[in-house]
């Protein structure tokens, strides 16, 4: 079982990543374990309702309005339950190991900045790099709820590994952040 005093959290605020040493509560983080696994298995929902409901409109009027009905009923949970995830883990902040504070906040900061160059310039939406980034960002998303969920499981070993991964993710997103953002000198004066 993790030592409460093993476990600093980091959060984002204000697109700063801060790191604060203290005990995690753990219904914060049961909280936020919950409705990331409720959300996974709405996304999941989505298009199975969606499925349904065009095989519906082959039996008439009556099922197809039914699972239209269906399916926006669907995607409007997903989107509710999706933003009280996500405030749910800014609140509860991301439970990292002591001896990992540093990579991992190095890492979060990496990912924020590629995150934020990616947002800025639409011409890199269609790009190699973009498709890296997305990666990139589903590592770190199910890498910070596999960390989140082996504190709240009490499993150290699998919580040291984890923050480990969440930060050699810094390297993928620094180099997907030189990709994306290329040196001043280089958009002046492009070769060819």
């Amino acid at each position: 079982m993790p030592d409460d005093s093993d476990a600093a959290l980091l959060f984002v605020d204000r697109g700063l990543v801060r790191a604060e040493h203290g005990p995690p509560d753990r219904a914060a983080q049961h909280r936020a374990v919950a409705l990331a696994g409720w959300t996974r298995r709405l996304r999941f929902a989505v298009p199975v309702v969606a499925v349904a409901a065009v095989l519906g409109a082959f039996l008439g009027t009556g099922p197809a309005l039914a699972g239209a009905a269906l399916v926006l009923l669907t995607l409007v949970g997903l989107l509710l339950v999706a933003r009280r995830a996500q405030v749910a883990h800014a609140v509860a902040g991301l439970p990292v190991p002591i001896e990992n504070v540093a990579e991992v906040a190095k890492a979060m900061r990496a990912v924020g900045a590629m995150t934020r160059v990616l947002a800025t310039d639409r011409r890199w939406r269609r790009s190699d790099s973009a498709g890296e980034a997305t990666g990139v960002l589903r590592t770190w998303s199910r890498g910070a709820d596999a960390l989140r969920g082996a504190w709240v499981r009490d499993d150290v070993v699998e919580w040291i590994e984890t923050a480990r991964e969440l930060a050699a993710t810094r390297s993928r997103a620094e180099a997907v952040t030189r990709a994306l953002d290329p040196p001043a000198d280089e958009e002046r004066y492009p070769e060819g």
